[in-house]
């Protein structure tokens, strides 16, 4: 007689998983473009309430690393983020890259008994429903007209964005020691044997079995011109331990005790990302570092703001020189887009000799601010 299946308990609550609460856990969260799954780990329903607990605040606090970017998710585009230059300008970061004004702005101003109204929106459709409310209150006001003389205008910052980038915290952090029981579940180790991740993530009162880890550098073959998100587990059942390390756009970086009761096989599993496109990376990451050190870690001596700060600088320039990729390639689209529009021309069309020169005329006066801000920021 074939032995049965043991049943699976989801690791979060008592409830037997079965097909009726069966779900597809994403290890590093979709959110910020994490794509590989695990099943026979959590319900259903503590899948949904982990989402709005803690993914939630995750996305939140690497939203704009999302955004700067270009995040690849399952569903759906990054949402807008608001910001704010070091002059207190308010601003919307969009899911292209892109940057507009916070919200749309209405004047009236009477000039020689005559009600002058301007108007600035941040898209045609937004201008639109803004100038049929004026028609209604103006009935004299010609509707076509005024959206025949509305002006698309691109502009680009003359005062840096006052950021202020934070991760972790009770809810952040939960998120980031569940990635890392995640993969342990995915590898076939049982939950009971991540006692530490257990009672962490269940009450709220016990102490994190997680370190910032900026001590020593544990990844091996860090990239210097690619993002990556990673995670991976060792077994060191010589020290009873079964440890984590997670890290997020090649800067969060954390070390997770999920046991401190270990007995199993000297194991490791890893799984990385670059979730600007979606592809699996090419990330070792190396716990052979002496246990002292990681004991340090985990007791909250891992975070020297020299080495933080080196974190910082290494990631940044990356981050930047990816955003001004994507913003160029937006601008030239966009432009092409405007010209094959304004001439007629279908874009899978071959343009007519006689309108090549109209052609770059209208693609240059386009993508001009682009070359100015940036040939600015070059000699400034």
């Amino acid at each position: 007689m074939k032995k049965s299946e043991p049943e699976k308990i989801c690791a979060l609550c008592p409830a037997i998983l079965t097909a009726e609460n069966f779900t597809r856990e994403h290890i590093i969260p979709n959110s910020i473009g994490g794509r590989k799954k695990t099943t026979g780990f959590i319900c259903n329903t503590c899948n949904n309430d982990c989402g709005k607990k803690w993914e939630s605040v995750l996305a939140e606090q690497f939203l704009w690393f999302s955004l700067a970017t270009g995040v690849k998710r399952e569903n759906g585009n990054s949402p807008n983020l608001s910001v704010k230059t070091v002059e207190g300008e308010n601003l919307l970061l969009r899911h292209d890259g892109s940057m507009t004004a916070a919200k749309p702005t209405y004047s009236e101003q009477e000039e020689n008994g005559k009600i002058k109204i301007k108007i600035q929106s941040r898209t045609k459709e937004e201008a639109r429903k803004i100038v049929k409310g004026v028609v209604k209150k103006y009935p004299t006001v010609d509707f076509n007209e005024s959206m025949d003389n509305f002006i698309v205008e691109q502009s680009y910052l003359e005062s840096p964005l006052a950021m202020e980038l934070q991760f972790g915290g009770p809810d952040g952090g939960r998120s980031m020691v569940k990635t890392a029981f995640a993969l342990a579940s995915e590898y076939g180790i049982s939950n009971r044997k991540c006692e530490k991740a257990i009672d962490y993530l269940k009450d709220s009162e016990v102490t994190p079995p997680f370190g910032f880890c900026y001590t020593v550098d544990l990844v091996k073959n860090r990239p210097v011109d690619e993002i990556f998100h990673c995670v991976a587990i060792r077994g060191l059942p010589k020290f009873r331990k079964l440890l984590g390390y997670v890290e997020y756009f090649n800067m969060a970086r954390i070390l997770v005790e999920l046991s401190d009761e270990y007995d199993g096989d000297d194991i490791y599993h890893s799984y990385s990302i670059d979730p600007t496109t979606g592809i699996e990376a090419d990330i070792e990451v190396d716990f052979n570092v002496d246990i002292e050190i990681l004991k340090a870690i985990l007791d909250g001596d891992g975070m020297p703001l020299d080495k933080y700060n080196e974190a910082a600088n290494y990631i940044l320039p990356i981050v930047l020189k990816k955003n001004f990729d994507r913003e160029r390639n937006r601008v030239v689209v966009d432009a092409a887009k405007l010209a094959f529009e304004t001439l007629g021309v279908e874009p899978d069309q071959n343009l007519p000799q006689e309108k090549n020169q109209e052609f770059i005329n209208i693609l240059m006066e386009q993508i001009k601010p682009f070359i100015i801000a940036n040939l600015k920021n070059k000699f400034h």
